[in-house]
């Protein structure tokens, strides 16, 4: 069995359903490792969905129910730093990305 590890783009279509949701189902065949950050990620998109109408309230406050139930690790992120940090460093990347803000800034 497979190991990925996953943000909020790929749990909230779990449970809402948008373009890509059918691939991201596939995902919950694997192994499914995720930081902590993840629950604080999908509750603003969903949070984000309602304010621009995409979304109802009530569907918004069933999903953190269904996400909580999903066979995801979570990992919490302190442990990640170090690693995280390196990682970012040696591929010039940013470590975190907010969908906010434009790539690279």
């Amino acid at each position: 069995m497979s190991t990925f590890v996953i943000d909020a783009s790929v749990a909230i279509k779990w449970v809402v359903e948008e373009p890509g949701t059918q691939e991201a189902l596939l995902f919950r065949r694997h192994r499914l490792l995720a930081p902590d950050l993840l629950m604080a990620e999908c509750a603003d998109v969903l949070w984000k969905k309602v304010r621009r109408k995409e979304l109802t309230r009530d569907l918004a406050m069933i999903a953190p129910r269904l996400l909580a139930g999903a066979n995801v690790e979570i990992e919490p992120m302190r442990g990640l730093l170090e690693s995280t940090g390196r990682l970012s460093i040696t591929l010039g990347h940013r470590a975190y990305f907010d969908h906010a803000r434009p790539s690279g800034l």
